[in-house]
């Protein structure tokens, strides 16, 4: 079992990747990972190709975002593997990996590769989604599920 956690600061970072960044109003499901290849927390799923599973490959059907889980089991840290229960926010704020500089407000598409962006061209729109704070270069940030 990798380990999910092994240097410890004398604070906590202000976010993590898959985070529930807040305690307002969030709802979440639980989804299994149909895909062969393991992803990580803060990753957009979109629905599979039977109930209660879900695939990272990008489609019109998004489910929501996979958020950390410090009891999940896998050869890679922080990843869910293929058939691993995915704790999925539907509703609330997480933390995500974006691509590029974004600012709050800003509508959120995910490319082919499953990163999360700004960018229009090319990409998935994400329903009912914005980026919930401006940042300057790519980086960590709260994404907000409507």
């Amino acid at each position: 079992m990798a380990a999910v956690q092994t240097a410890y600061g004398n604070r906590l970072a202000p976010l993590a990747l898959g985070q529930v960044v807040n305690q307002e109003l969030h709802n979440a499901d639980s989804l299994l990972l149909e895909d062969a290849t393991a992803i990580g927390f803060g990753r957009a799923v979109f629905t599979g190709t039977a109930d209660n599973e879900a695939t990272a490959t990008p489609s019109s059907l998004f489910e929501g975002v996979t958020f950390r889980d410090v009891t999940v089991e896998s050869a890679t840290a922080d990843t869910f593997e293929q058939g691993d229960t995915m704790p999925v926010m539907k509703l609330g704020v997480v933390a995500v990996q974006a691509s590029v500089a974004v600012d709050k407000g800003d509508a959120v598409y995910v490319t082919s590769a499953g990163a999360w962006t700004n960018v229009s061209t090319g990409n998935t729109a994400v329903p009912k989604a914005t980026f919930d704070a401006t940042i300057s270069a790519a980086g960590l940030v709260p994404l907000r599920l409507k």
